[in-house]
């Protein structure tokens, strides 16, 4: 008769929890591994989907922009290039345009408004965020007022071209000063911005994407309104046998490109 007792041995017990370890790694490490794939996805989904609508609105904004040049009006195209974190630049643009849509249906409200754009701090998560500013009453006061609204988070760069016909400009005033007005501006204007819409606007954005990557988003918009004359600008360039220069996809709206 055999007197060996049934039952693991110290070895065996260390062995086997060792294996048990080993797997519960193994599962553990695949299902923190989706996890984090699952996060870095949504948390780029959500930084796409910013870009996209600032983008969108932008170009609806700026297809529909308008000047009324009679006196006493209170339109503008006032854009004026800034500089923000290590020299990058974070622009900031106000006109009138006509793409204001009524939600109350008993507002005395038309579809014309002012409209910002300007990069400034949040003051509760202190990131730097795409602001929109929107105001349906066109009156003296046109560069505040109304309603102001995130576009999107963790701006890094936003930067405003504008097309004058001939080249693309950082900055751009369409406003007509008098002795009597006290208004400053920061753009060096020419007499070609006054009174008049640019032909086309160039936006590019960069927002900040998960593990610190970028994000870039850049259209080209043309401004149907411009009152711009390419044509004299065109028989000069003839007289001297070149063309005009157009501007590169001017033509059209673009999209955001991530």
């Amino acid at each position: 008769m055999s007197n060996a007792r049934a039952g693991f041995t110290l070895l065996e017990v260390m062995v086997a929890l060792a294996i048990v370890a080993l797997v519960i790694g193994l599962v553990y490490g695949s299902f923190a591994g989706t996890a984090e794939s699952k996060d870095f996805i949504e948390n780029g989904n959500e930084v796409y989907h910013q870009g996209r609508w600032a983008m969108d609105k932008m170009e609806a904004d700026l297809s529909t922009s308008f000047l009324n040049t009679r006196a006493n009006s209170y339109t503008l195209f006032y854009g004026v290039n800034r500089e923000g974190a290590e020299n990058l630049p974070n622009d900031e643009l106000h006109f009138t345009s006509y793409n204001h849509v009524k939600y109350n249906p008993t507002a005395q409200e038309s579809d014309q408004q002012e409209v910002s754009y300007f990069v400034a701090e949040n003051p509760d998560t202190g990131e730097m965020t795409l602001y929109r500013r929107e105001d349906p009453n066109v009156d003296q006061d046109n560069t505040a007022g109304g309603e102001v609204y995130e576009l999107a988070t963790g701006v890094i760069a936003f930067n405003i071209r504008y097309y004058d016909g001939t080249q693309w400009v950082d900055d751009w005033d369409s406003r007509k000063f008098t002795a009597e007005q006290n208004v400053q501006t920061e753009v060096e204007q020419t007499d070609e911005m006054v009174n008049a819409l640019p032909l086309a606007a160039e936006v590019t954005l960069i927002l900040l994407g998960p593990r610190d990557t970028q994000i870039a988003f850049h259209t080209k918009v043309r401004i149907l309104l411009s009152s711009i004359d390419l044509s004299i600008g065109e028989e000069d360039q003839g007289a001297q046998g070149s063309p005009t220069p157009a501007p590169d996809g001017a033509g059209k709206a673009g999209g955001g490109d991530g």
